[in-house]
């Protein structure tokens, strides 16, 4: 009675064998599956708004082809067909925070890193440790997961250790089996230590042979924390699905207000990347900022540039457990060039500033750098204030960029996306 629209999902399991399109679902050709699907709704009270095929192999997607084939048989029934979406590597992938809750896990350490920690593979610890580390050293892949007896801290430390080189593969976390928690003195040793622990560790009560068994049992989840998986389903919606499924399934009402967080951050998100732009990230020491970065890379919002030391920020990024291999990452204490200081004098000397002051503010303050890179024409945009103030952030702009003619006053504004 509701008049509400459905989307009638196939898999492609059903669909696809021998690497050939097979037009038949359990032994139904897909228009009469969709029929009795229509059926069945329209008796409910709801309606059928298009059928959309998923999880297609790359090998055999081909999208006007299967299309064509597709409309062939549900133009009869009156059916829409809405989509064909390939298979998504980042919709298979698993998190440490799916692994966590499918193997109901105590997380002792690293809880904010859970949700964007994806699983690639699974080591086991029973090598000494030299022997361990080697294995993960020459393994091509990141973010492997090490299983290991809760009474082997030797690995446990010596993984933590080896985490921090830049020249060793990020790893996605550790699970410990065969106790409720992690034994007193490693809790007191990891509690103690002057950074705190980033890197996912987790602990079951089972034993490593029932703990890897249980793993490779875990299906992938998409949690409503599981961010980058729900971007890149919204990706693959954007990209995929017909405009005409919105005509199926109705227009938004024109005096609707209200969006939620996620569909605010994903309008935004979509918005970048059609434009995508260079910005540069002027506090690149700040464990906010790099954790940020890290997802705006792997979500490929926009081309990235952090300030710092390179060596400090990847030490950093390595101890929060993130990755920003793929930004550039400046020093202004050694990269400031010429052309940033002679500018910057040319464009204050008439308010006081000598040549020595131009070089000491491009050099000792990031914000005046990082802004110089925007004047030069070598970024599109600048984000700071994490750890300046308001007035910090904003006066190298003002006092470079200036503001458009006709404009007088300078304003802000905060967007909280709640939980």
């Amino acid at each position: 009675s509701l008049d509400v629209p459905v989307l009638y999902v196939l898999h492609a399991e059903r669909l696809c064998a021998a690497n050939k399109l097979v037009v038949e679902s359990d032994g139904e050709p897909v228009s009469a599956n969709a029929a009795n699907v229509k059926a069945a709704l329209e008796a409910s009270g709801a309606r059928l708004a298009g059928v959309v095929v998923d999880r297609l192999p790359a090998d055999v997607y081909d999208s006007k082809e299967l299309m064509g084939q597709l409309e062939e048989q549900l133009k009869h029934v009156g059916c829409f067909p809405a989509a064909l979406l390939p298979r998504d590597a980042r919709l298979e992938q698993t998190s440490m925070a799916e692994v966590g809750i499918s193997l109901g896990a105590k997380v002792l350490y690293g809880k904010a890193a859970m949700d964007r920690t994806m699983v690639a593979g699974v080591t086991v610890g029973t090598l000494d440790v030299m022997n361990l580390l080697q294995v993960l050293h020459s393994k091509s892949e990141r973010q492997r997961l090490v299983v290991a007896h809760a009474g082997r801290g030797d690995i446990l430390l010596s993984l933590l250790l080896a985490q921090q080189s830049i020249d060793f593969p990020l790893a996605a976390g550790v699970l410990l089996t065969g106790a409720p928690d992690a034994p007193p003195l490693l809790k007191a040793i990891l509690d103690g230590m002057a950074t705190p622990v980033a890197m996912p560790i987790i602990c079951v009560p089972c034993d490593t042979f029932d703990a890897i068994n249980m793993y490779n049992r875990v299906p992938p989840l998409t949690l409503p924390s599981s961010s980058a998986k729900i971007e890149a389903a919204m990706d693959m919606f954007a990209k995929h699905v017909r405009p005409e499924l919105l005509d199926a399934i109705g227009s938004v009402p024109e005096s609707l207000t209200s969006v939620s967080p996620k569909l605010f951050q994903h309008n935004i998100f979509q918005a970048a990347k059609k434009d995508k732009q260079h910005i540069v990230l002027a506090e690149g020491d700040d464990p906010r900022v790099l954790v940020a970065a890290s997802e705006l890379l792997e979500r490929q919002v926009c081309d990235l540039t952090l300030l710092g030391d390179p060596a400090a920020v990847h030490e950093l990024a390595s101890k929060l457990h993130v990755d920003v291999s793929a930004a550039s990452v400046l020093d202004p204490r050694t990269q400031a060039d010429e052309q940033m200081v002679n500018t910057l004098f040319e464009l204050r000397k008439a308010k006081g500033l000598t040549l020595e002051g131009a070089r000491d503010l491009v050099e000792l303050d990031p914000n005046y750098f990082g802004t110089m890179l925007m004047h030069l024409g070598k970024v599109d945009g600048m984000v700071s204030g994490a750890c300046h103030s308001t007035a910090s952030t904003m006066r190298p702009a003002m006092q470079i960029i200036k503001m458009a003619p006709g404009f007088s006053l300078v304003s802000s504004i905060f967007f909280m996306l709640l939980q």
